[in-house]
């Protein structure tokens, strides 16, 4: 399974599935890092942690 991330490779097998139906669903999004990377070693942002449960809460509501 591959996703958008310019550093796919880098993702873990392991969690390379869950990151790409993140991306899939509009929960992460390819671009939002300006490398258009996932960076699977950084930590998150504060901003990106809030950026990602807002997306989780628009999805839930369409549902």
């Amino acid at each position: 399974m591959r996703t958008g991330f310019t550093d796919d490779a880098d993702i873990p097998d392991w969690a390379r599935g869950a990151v790409s139906a993140a991306e899939k669903n509009g929960i992460i999004i390819v671009g939002g890092k300006t490398s258009g990377s996932f960076a699977p070693q950084a930590l998150s942002t504060r901003a990106e942690a809030a950026a990602w449960l807002v997306n989780m809460i628009r999805i839930q509501a369409k549902g």
